[in-house]
């Protein structure tokens, strides 16, 4: 398990990494390729061997089993019980200073332990290693359209624009980008991200 989640936070990074890459200067566009070389050598960790795949099972496992026991313990509390019971679990810490000065955390968080689906959902993600690498490759593929936009916007005479026309044609190209990349989270992961996105809501409102 801790292989397979080291792999998701290198996927993410690498996905910021290549964002930052995307909506960087011309002069700065040189460095793409060496960041796809190293997103390359990420994805060789994605290469199964029999012991890592015996070690992801079991600690797949053995995430589920804590998750029952974590939802076991908060499902019969209120919300405002869950809520004390983060604040007296970190008291003194800064994670329980937040917790005080942003109550609406704490309240999702608290919704989050007593919901039955949702860490399970978030879990099941993980299983499918190779829906993961095939996300990640829809990413990637989405700053080679947004680095291809930003040539098509490029002037051609070498003319300097307008700093609004600039801002509108940046702006219109983050909205492309960003827009692709949520439609792909919700093709991939939107059963699995449902709940989460439920009690965001729940919150918010």
């Amino acid at each position: 398990m801790i292989k397979l989640v080291y792999i998701l936070i290198t996927l993410l990074i690498s996905s910021y990494q290549f964002s930052l890459v995307a909506s960087a200067s011309e002069e700065e566009s040189d460095k793409l390729s060496k960041e796809f070389a190293g997103a390359i050598e990420g994805l060789k960790l994605l290469q199964p061997t029999t012991t890592v795949e015996k070690n992801l099972e079991a600690g797949q496992l053995a995430l589920k089993d804590a998750i029952k026991l974590l939802n076991s313990v908060y499902k019969d509390k209120s919300e405002q019980e869950v809520v004390d019971s983060l604040l007296s679990q970190h008291v003194g810490s800064s994670i329980g200073e937040v917790l005080k000065k942003y109550p609406k955390i704490a309240l999702f968080l608290a919704k989050v332990y007593k919901d039955p689906d949702c860490l399970m959902e978030l879990a099941r993600i993980l299983e499918n290693r190779q829906k993961l690498l095939y996300y990640f490759i829809a990413n990637v593929a989405t700053i080679l359209f947004g680095w291809m936009i930003k040539r098509s916007f490029r002037k051609k005479d070498g003319e300097r624009r307008h700093r609004t026309t600039s801002m509108k044609l940046w702006f219109l190209r983050f909205l492309m980008i960003y827009g692709a990349r949520v439609v792909l989270l919700i093709s991939f992961y939107g059963k699995n991200l449902k709940p989460l996105f439920n009690i965001i809501l729940e919150t918010v409102l």
